[in-house]
């Protein structure tokens, strides 16, 4: 499945849900203050709050390690070890020097980033999977270098962008929800508070 296809189901999804929650938000409004107490209702209200909260808070720190993650890969992609060389890297110690550069700015980065998120695996994977795998024995051509090192790196950032937008319209919809839900604890603490209203009248009377 392509990242486009990725972000159409993904937003598909948001769509869903947010239909499904705002549905439930309309149910709640309308019959939740014929079962709860003013005591129960503030405790489902506070709930309620507090999931979503949970949520956004967890979305945001994702997000966050992703935009410092997209900013620390993006300084290795413009480290001198990762710039064209003019002409062909002879073999031996020319392209020696050239891998134990990349490797050594690498470490760098990843020196920089949690050993548990998903950028950190990336470039270890890259390191291992493509850097590694250069025959320093043989020539480096500029083209092979440009497909192996820089398009390898470049790669990982495009799939990091892209996580990163799939999870910024995954916090965009649990905002939505938040609204939503705020809405309906106000809509439930306004209801209560007529139908306690209209029984004082009633006793009044």
């Amino acid at each position: 499945m392509s990242i486009q296809q990725l972000k159409q189901q993904q937003l598909m999804n948001v769509v869903n849900q947010t239909v499904q929650f705002n549905s439930l938000v309309a149910t709640d409004s309308t019959q939740g203050c014929a079962y709860l107490t003013p005591e129960s209702l503030m405790a489902y209200c506070q709930s309620r709050l507090q999931g979503i909260d949970t949520q956004v808070n967890e979305a945001f720190a994702q997000q966050q390690q992703s935009n410092f993650a997209q900013q620390i890969l993006g300084q290795l992609a413009s480290s001198p070890a990762f710039k064209l060389p003019a002409d062909k890297l002879t073999g031996g110690w020319q392209v020696e020097a050239a891998v134990q550069s990349i490797k050594d700015a690498i470490a760098e980065a990843k020196g920089k980033l949690d050993p548990n998120s998903p950028a950190w695996a990336a470039l270890d994977s890259y390191e291992k999977n493509s850097i590694d795998t250069i025959d320093t024995s043989k020539d480096l051509s500029v083209d092979s270098f440009n497909s192996t090192v820089v398009g390898g790196l470049n790669s990982i950032q495009k799939d990091l962008n892209a996580s990163s937008e799939l999870s910024m319209i995954n916090l965009q919809s649990l905002m939505s929800q938040r609204q939503s839900a705020v809405q309906m604890c106000t809509n439930l603490v306004q209801s209560l508070g007529d139908q306690m209203n209209k029984i004082a009248q009633n006793i009044g009377h």
